[in-house]
């Protein structure tokens, strides 16, 4: 009986525990509601919004409405990122439906999402060095072109103008410093696709991100080694349509000229370094005393030449409008801009033309396409002088002419020196004109074969035509006490010449996200091939009947000139990365791309490109938990890497020549005549030496960086340290006259670039005004 009992009550037992824990497992799925949602800036409904349940591999999407739905339990929390807005939490209560607002990031919030090599992700699991500058920081700024919209905006960033001058303003950006002797420009990549930042309408950008380590770059391989610009425009999002206008007006005016030395100190000056070399004075005191008192100004002139040759209009506008908007499948954005500048200096200016259409619609439940299409024409123009130099000799030319030469003599004629007339050469001479048109169009698209796979294909073509015309007008200087004929400057001549340049680029993208529990796992792989075909054509004649006359078959046979050439190259990439998340706190990323290049031999095409990193979010730590009220966010990472560069464009032989895009092969030449007795045979020959064992430049860096966000994001800041060694140099080492050719380009030589980088900001709200105040140093 006792036996017979003690099996009962275990039994009892047994059931009783498994009839409780049915009832806790029903209860619990009593719980878990379908909950539905919608997210929005406040106004309008934002898609492709992520939604993920904290600790959890469970998430989903917003579609075109802004709508989502999701299982969730009370008491769960949910997290919603979007790119360029900031993180929001969320615990579920009893409710089944909710309104979600976010807000725009501040500046380089760690909670915002950044764009990255073929991507996007929250900059707070970001383990590379990257900045970034969104379009809010860009859209009170009176930028005229993209570079100026990251001078001092960024740590290890520079930009260097070196010319005011409309249309050649465009400013030198390096990172992290010269990497190499050649080439130091850093990639850009615009919308997905190898760009320039010239054709790009500042209006038109949605964000810019640098990458400035390997971490960061090396998915961008042979072409990443000084550093990668990306740059994404606007898109349309869903809902009423919207219309935005943006416009300023301005006017530039010369401000640190040299200080004006009249005319009669000049004298002074002059005659006393006569007196200081032994020789007698060139002006008497009488003389002197003219030139103070402009008593006889065609004898004794006193002419400010800088004041007569900075006196441009110098006004400036711009003006932009984009219309955005579209349903629950289809969004589109159409933007128009022009621009206008006119130079401090008369006859020069640029006038910049752009419009841009971007569509995004959805087939199917699985399917996203992209469209976008941007055109862009810009209208240069430049006085040059009567000797066929181009503008820069007007700017020596006016700085060398002394205030002792008359612009004009009473009885009309011009003064002159021996280069001429700067400001007669400005307002009547040569003009030299550029008309660019630049077309860009991209489909791509988003199809997911199963939840998490991603395929993203994406077609490219650009075409840049660059149509030149130069046009010099002699001109005739005469003396002007006698009218007898003195300096002439000539012959008028034309220049006239086309670029074409066109680039193909094909690429498609494998992209798989996985989560469960506390592992996040993504993985991404790639192909892109981009393929570039560039021609050139000039003519060119002179001694035309007369200075109206100005296009090339208006001119003289003799003398005339015809060159062209063109040339092809190609590029094949296969690429990578991995990146594994613990508990949103431990960060593991491997990047890898395999580049092929057309400018290399065979044997040496191929260059592999990896690169490691890693990042502890200490602040996600139990033990931070005290400090969270300062210290919001703290992270430590750390990066090695390897890039390559493959552009030869400013390397040069030693003739000065550029050694081109086939330094592995012999090329020969034109214009390499003979004389037979006494007759001139064209001929072509050999002149180049040719490198079949040369390689890419190759670049490691390693980097170590802390990210920090404290009093809940009110301040953020940044440190870096890295080391940058680029070994293989391209250079152009002299050899002995007995070889014959010039000399080839080849590896040699090595060059170092380290530093630090910090950079603090403070971000502020109050109601509806927000503000950023920032500093950085490197």
């Amino acid at each position: 009986m006792k036996l017979h009992y003690r099996i009962f009550r275990n039994w009892q037992k047994k059931v009783a525990l498994q009839t409780l824990c049915i009832f806790f497992i029903s209860f619990s799925f009593a719980q878990k509601t379908n909950l539905s949602g919608r997210v929005t800036d406040g106004k309008v409904p934002l898609e492709k919004v992520s939604i993920k349940v904290l600790g959890s591999a469970q998430g989903t999407t917003t579609n075109e409405k802004g709508e989502f739905e999701i299982g969730v339990n009370k008491g769960q929390t949910l997290v919603f990122t979007y790119l360029g807005f900031e993180e929001k939490r969320m615990v579920v209560g009893s409710q089944s439906a909710i309104e979600v607002g976010l807000v725009q990031s501040a500046q380089n919030s760690l909670n915002d999402v950044v764009v990255i090599g073929y991507g996007t992700k929250k900059k707070l699991n970001v383990t590379g060095a990257l900045s970034t500058v969104s379009a809010k920081q860009l859209e009170d700024r009176p930028i005229t072109n993209v570079a100026e919209a990251l001078q001092g905006t960024m740590p290890g960033v520079t930009v260097v103008q070196n010319s005011g001058q409309p249309g050649k303003d465009l400013g030198v950006i390096r990172v992290r410093g010269i990497g190499t002797l050649g080439n130091s420009d850093a990639m850009v990549v615009v919308d997905g696709v190898v760009s320039t930042l010239n054709d790009v309408n500042p209006d038109d950008i949605e964000s810019i991100t640098v990458l400035k380590d390997a971490a960061s770059a090396s998915i961008y391989g042979s072409r990443a080694a000084n550093g990668v610009i990306l740059v994404t425009t606007k898109k349309g999002k869903a809902g009423a349509t919207v219309v935005h206008y943006n416009a300023y007006v301005g006017k530039q005016q010369p401000t640190r000229l040299p200080d004006y030395l009249p005319s009669w100190q000049a004298s002074s000056f002059y005659n006393e370094a006569l007196v200081n070399e032994g020789k007698t004075p060139r002006y008497s005191d009488a003389e002197i005393q003219k030139f103070k008192d402009g008593s006889d100004p065609d004898n004794y002139p006193n002419t400010d030449w800088l004041g007569l040759f900075y006196n441009g209009s110098g006004f400036q506008q711009n003006h932009y409008v984009d219309v955005s908007g579209g349903g629950e499948k289809t969004q589109s954005l159409l933007s128009l801009g022009y621009f206008s500048e006119d130079g401090i200096v008369k006859n020069t200016g640029l006038t910049r033309y752009s419009t841009r259409y971007k569509v995004t619609t959805k087939l199917g439940s699985r399917f996203t396409v992209n469209g976008n299409l941007a055109y862009t024409r810009t209208d240069f123009k430049e006085p040059v002088d009567g000797l066929d130099r181009g503008f820069s000799a007007l700017i020596h030319s006016v700085n060398r002419i002394g205030n002792v030469v008359p612009y004009k003599y009473s009885n009309g004629y011009y003064g002159f020196n021996d280069e001429g007339n700067p400001i007669e050469e400005v307002n009547n001479g040569g003009l030299g004109q550029v008309t660019s048109h630049y077309l860009k169009g991209i489909v791509d698209g988003d199809l997911e074969i199963i939840k998490g796979l991603h395929f993203r294909p994406l077609l490219g073509y650009q075409l840049t035509i660059d149509q030149s015309k130069y046009y010099v007008k002699d001109m005739q200087f005469y003396d002007w006490q006698t009218g007898v004929p003195a300096l002439y400057l000539g012959p008028n001549s034309l220049t006239d010449s086309n670029d074409f340049n066109n680039v193909i680029t094909l690429q498609g993208v494998f992209d798989y996200n996985k989560n469960w529990g506390n592992h996040s796992f993504s993985v991404l792989a790639g192909y892109s091939q981009e393929y570039t075909h560039y021609s050139y054509l000039k003519g060119y004649r002179k001694d035309f009947l007369n200075n109206s006359l100005s296009e090339l078959n208006a001119g003289p046979v003799a003398g005339q000139q015809a060159t062209g050439s063109a040339y092809d190259i190609a590029l094949e990439s296969f690429f990578g990365r991995v990146n594994y998340e613990y508990k949103n706190k431990y960060l593991l990323e491997g990047n890898i791309r395999d580049d092929g290049s057309s400018r290399f031999a065979s044997n040496n095409r191929w260059g592999i490109y990896p690169s490691f990193s890693a990042g502890w979010i200490i602040s996600e730590e139990k033990f931070f938990d005290p400090l969270k009220d300062a210290v919001t966010d703290l992270k430590f990472r750390g990066s090695w890497g390897k890039l390559g560069n493959q552009n030869l464009s400013t390397i040069q032989n030693s003739s000065g020549a550029p050694i081109g895009n086939y330094p592995y092969i012999p090329t020969i030449a034109s214009g390499q005549n003979y004389t037979f007795g006494d007759v001139v045979a064209p001929g072509i020959s050999p002149v180049n030496g040719a490198n079949p064992i040369i390689q890419w430049e190759s670049t490691t860096s390693t980097d170590f960086g802390l990210d920090a966000a404290f009093l809940k994001g009110k301040i953020t800041f940044t440190a870096d340290y890295f080391i940058r060694n680029t070994d293989n140099l391209l250079l152009n080492i002299p050899v002995g006259s007995v070889y014959g050719f010039n000399a080839p380009v080849q590896n040699g030589g090595s060059i170092q670039n380290k530093g630090w980088e910090f950079e603090l900001a403070y971000h502020g709200r109050a109601n509806q005004f927000t503000y950023n105040i920032a500093a950085n140093a490197s």
